[in-house]
């Protein structure tokens, strides 16, 4: 497989959102399956997500590959 461009979405501190783009070998679907943790919220609040994603210690909003739409 040809190697695939992934860009993780962060947000920042000030409420901006940073990207890191990067090469993976896998689909961004089994990239994203393989190395994103996803994590239950202990205090659930109304009209909100319920999970988190992880990666690096950093929390992941989305990702987008070559083009075609993420999480």
């Amino acid at each position: 497989m040809k190697p695939i461009m992934i860009t993780l979405m962060y947000l920042t501190f000030g409420g901006d959102i940073k990207l890191d783009s990067f090469e993976v070998q896998d689909s961004c679907h089994t990239w994203w399956k393989n190395n994103v943790v996803k994590t239950e919220k202990r205090k659930k609040t109304f009209m909100s997500n319920h999970y988190y994603y992880m990666y690096n210690k950093k929390r992941v909003i989305g990702y987008m590959c070559d083009g075609d739409g993420g999480v």
